[in-house]
């Protein structure tokens, strides 16, 4: 594990979804979680009473969560190996493919995710996916919820793919359509591809 990847174990993934809104007893959604970047630190803020659902289609990005997770001794993540947005709402409800235990009374249904983090996800999606993954998170938020999104690969960013001709703030914009409204931007150091760097992260509430 590099220098990057040791600080953010270490703390600083949790300081910097601290600084996002994760707290303890929250039921975080993390949708694309790969190798656990977010998820980890998420699981030991949220605690023994919170929850996370940890939701990725590549089922070896998966296994790498579960064995540093079994490593650390966090039970509190739970995997949920999936194609999204296609199968994004009805499936977490009925728990497609959960491989790790569910502890007993948490769940995934309408309105009872806290936290969605949607993070260096977007721009693997097309404008019409981006839609129907936000409106399916849109219905898994409680009212109070909160989405956040890393929207890396824009214009702006490493430009790739479908976020290629899109600024953070067009993103935006496309978030707002589909019903959430942009309470305020961070700007801070994030982990990406095991490695630290300054990105923008849009932050919305339902």
């Amino acid at each position: 594990m590099n220098s990057d990847l040791k600080e953010w174990f270490n703390g600083k993934g949790e300081e910097f979804l601290r600084e996002i809104g994760v707290k303890e007893g929250d039921v975080v959604l993390d949708v694309g979680c790969g190798g656990g970047s977010y998820s980890i630190p998420a699981a030991r803020l949220v605690g023994k009473s919170g929850a996370v659902y940890a939701v990725d289609k590549n089922r070896e990005a998966l296994d790498t969560l579960s064995n540093r997770a079994k490593a650390e001794g966090i039970d509190n993540i739970i995997l949920v190996n999936m194609l999204f947005p296609d199968e994004a709402a009805e499936d977490l409800r009925e728990g497609v493919e959960i491989h790790a235990e569910s502890r007993e009374g948490v769940e995934i249904h309408a309105e009872s995710i806290d936290v969605a983090l949607i993070y260096d996800v977007l721009h693997y999606l097309d404008k019409e996916e981006r839609d129907a993954l936000y409106r399916k998170v849109f219905k898994l938020l409680r009212k109070s919820g909160i989405l956040s999104v890393y929207p890396k690969h824009s214009r702006i960013d490493w430009p790739l793919w479908h976020l290629a001709g899109l600024d953070p703030e067009d993103i935006a914009k496309e978030i707002e359509k589909n019903h959430f409204y942009l309470t305020r931007t961070v700007n801070n150091d994030l982990i990406h591809d095991e490695s630290c760097n300054r990105g923008t992260v849009l932050i919305f509430g339902k």
